[in-house]
C-alpha cells in the first residue's frame, strides 16, 4: 500500500508570549544579577503564526504477519508577522513489525526501526538564526494494540547520532503515545 497526503498547517495559537530573562553570571563564587528584560522566543511559542505546507507519503508491504512501513514527511514553513521563519524539516523512518492476531478483533503489532530528523537553520528577518536546524538519527522500539475500532500505542525513541548547529540542548531517549478511533 503506499499512501501520498498533503496538509496546510493554519496560523493557530499565541506566538508573542515574552517571558522575563534575569541575567547572571558568576564572579569568584558570587552571583552578579543584570538588568531582567523581556525576551520573546519563538522556540518557546504554543503556536507558530505562520501558514506551513506539510506532504507525506506512506509506503507498507505485509506478507502474512512479517511487514515494513516507511514514511516521509516534508514541512514547508513560511514566515510569521514577527518576521520569524521556522525551517523546512524532512522526517523519514523506517519500521519492521510483526501483526499478532487474536480473538478476531484484536491485534497487538510490536515494531523495531529507525527514525531521521532534519532541519536547516531558522530564520529572522531573513537571517540565519543561532542553535537551530541539524540532523538526528534514532532507534525506535514500539507497539500497537487494536481492538474493535480503538487503537493505542506507544513508541521509545533513542538517540543513536546527532549533529545540531551551535548551543542546543542535545536530543534524549523520548516516548510518544497515541490514541486512534476508527470510524
Amino acid at each position: 500500500r503506499w499512501l501520498l497526503g498533503g496538509g496546510v498547517k493554519l496560523p493557530t495559537g499565541n506566538f508573542n508570549k515574552s517571558n522575563m530573562v534575569i541575567p547572571s553570571t558568576s564572579v569568584k563564587g558570587n552571583v552578579v544579577y543584570g538588568s531582567p528584560f523581556e525576551e520573546l522566543d519563538p522556540h518557546f511559542q504554543p503556536g507558530s503564526g505562520s501558514l506551513d505546507f506539510l506532504a507525506v507519503s506512506e509506503f507498507l508491504i505485509r506478507y502474512k504477519g512479517v511487514g515494513l512501513a516507511t514514511n516521509l514527511s516534508y514541512r514547508l514553513n513560511t514566515e510569521n508577522k514577527n518576521e520569524f521563519r521556522f525551517a523546512n524539516r524532512l522526517n523519514a523512518n523506517a519500521t519492521a513489525f510483526y501483526l499478532y492476531r487474536f480473538l478476531k478483533k484484536y491485534a497487538i503489532v510490536p515494531s523495531l526501526g529507525l527514525d531521521f530528523e532534519f532541519a536547516n537553520r531558522d530564520k529572522f528577518k531573513g537571517e540565519l538564526f543561532e542553535n537551530s536546524g541539524g540532523t538526528a538519527l534514532f532507534s525506535t522500539l514500539g507497539t500497537k494494540v487494536y481492538f474493535d475500532k480503538f487503537a493505542f500505542g506507544f513508541t521509545y525513541f533513542n538517540p543513536i547520532t546527532q549533529q545540531l548547529n551551535d548551543n542546543q540542548l542535545p536530543n534524549k531517549k523520548r516516548i510518544t503515545g497515541d490514541l486512534t478511533y476508527y470510524f
